[in-house]
């Protein structure tokens, strides 16, 4: 476990090769101590942190290893977060039927509508996949969704600027520079 913080924290700080290298190591230590679901984990921010660096291929194949593993132990929580990696991955690949799949995964696996910060999360990346896919009045309504929410949970700022921007960006796609310019605004 100390060896998975210090490989976070590594990352934090873009010692992406030392953040990489804890994590296999932590990862071969909790498969000798038979932990296989904490090795999954680790796979799962391994995906993350490839998908980042653009190693598209590792992070796809770190998320199928980790989702086995994980739905082996009906871990819904570990597998939304990982299905929300899967969707990071695919919107870099700017393949959003993907990223869609994985959403629709995530929605799927964990009760988000009572997890305000889980709602934010996914309402904003289906804000993002509909804008991508030139759905503009359903990524208006998903970004939407987000700005409606309380601010009571932690990220609230931060969730809330993403919808923002993402209704700014996609008003100005639709030549509506006034309520785009609002949002951006509003955003800042």
């Amino acid at each position: 476990l100390i060896e998975r913080v210090m490989a976070r924290i590594m990352y934090y700080y873009e010692n992406y090769e030392h953040a990489i290298g804890l994590l296999h190591q932590s990862e071969e230590h909790y498969r000798e101590a038979g932990l296989e679901k904490s090795a999954a984990v680790n796979q799962k921010f391994l995906a993350s942190f490839y998908a980042e660096l653009g190693s598209f291929d590792e992070a796809t194949k770190k998320i199928k290893e980790a989702e086995t593993t994980l739905k082996k132990y009906d871990d819904n929580e570990e597998l939304y977060y990982l299905y929300i990696v899967g969707i990071k991955t695919y919107l870099n690949l700017q393949r959003t039927d993907s990223a869609q799949y994985y959403a629709k995964l995530a929605m799927e696996t964990a009760d988000f509508t009572h997890d305000q910060q889980k709602q934010a999360s996914i309402y904003n990346y289906l804000g993002t996949i509909e804008s991508l896919q030139e759905n503009y009045l359903m990524a208006i309504r998903s970004f939407e969704k987000v700005i409606r929410i309380d601010d009571n949970f932690f990220g609230s700022e931060r969730q809330k600027s993403i919808a923002l921007i993402g209704l700014a960006s996609v008003y100005n796609k639709l030549n509506r520079y006034e309520e785009a310019k609002k949002y951006a605004m509003q955003a800042i």
